[in-house]
């Protein structure tokens, strides 16, 4: 029986050799599903940091949102009450901002937002917050700022923002209004 002998051991080879290449495949299966894996992990944690950016930040200004307002003030209020500083807030609007849109058109109204947002962000202190509160309204939150600060800041902001190229009909100003809130 020496023919059957080589005929399996023929088979056997055969057998060996497609295993093989079957977990040949497995594995290069396997890299490049891992690889897919990976870039997929990646775009998810991408689009989660998108996300979370886009849950406190507007989309037109890149400022804070009022979304975001409700987590940072009550931190702030925390603040207040552990370490007695006082707390003021700051809302600024935009002067005669239905008039530019209707005038100069939305684009003009997007553009006057963004300015008046870095003019917000210029003017005041890193531990600062600036938010877009919604339409042509911008709140700041001036932690450990007294009524003093936050009347001569409000005033500042109101008398100096600059004048806008192209708007020289229909330039914007701001209105400020302040409060401040204290232990007592």
């Amino acid at each position: 029986g020496s023919m059957p002998e080589a005929l399996q051991y023929g088979n056997f080879a055969a057998m060996l050799l497609e295993m093989m290449i079957a977990v040949g495949i497995i594995i290069l299966l396997f890299e490049t599903s891992q690889a897919r894996l990976a870039s997929e992990m990646e775009q998810l944690l991408h689009s989660d940091q998108q996300m979370k950016e886009q849950g406190v930040r507007d989309p037109l200004t890149g400022l804070y949102n009022r979304h975001h307002f409700n987590d940072v003030i009550k931190r702030e209020l925390a603040n207040v009450r552990r370490y007695g500083i006082s707390l003021s807030v700051l809302l600024a609007d935009v002067d005669r901002f239905k008039e530019i849109n209707d005038v100069k058109g939305h684009q003009a109204g997007d553009d006057v937002l963004k300015f008046v947002a870095n003019y917000l962000t210029s003017c005041v202190r890193e531990s600062d917050f600036v938010f877009r509160w919604g339409g042509d309204e911008f709140l700041v939150l001036l932690p450990r700022t007294d009524e003093g600060s936050a009347a001569l800041k409000a005033d500042e902001l109101a008398k100096r923002l600059p004048s806008i190229a192209g708007l020289e009909q229909v330039q914007p100003s701001l209105s400020v209004g302040w409060a401040t809130h204290r232990m007592d």
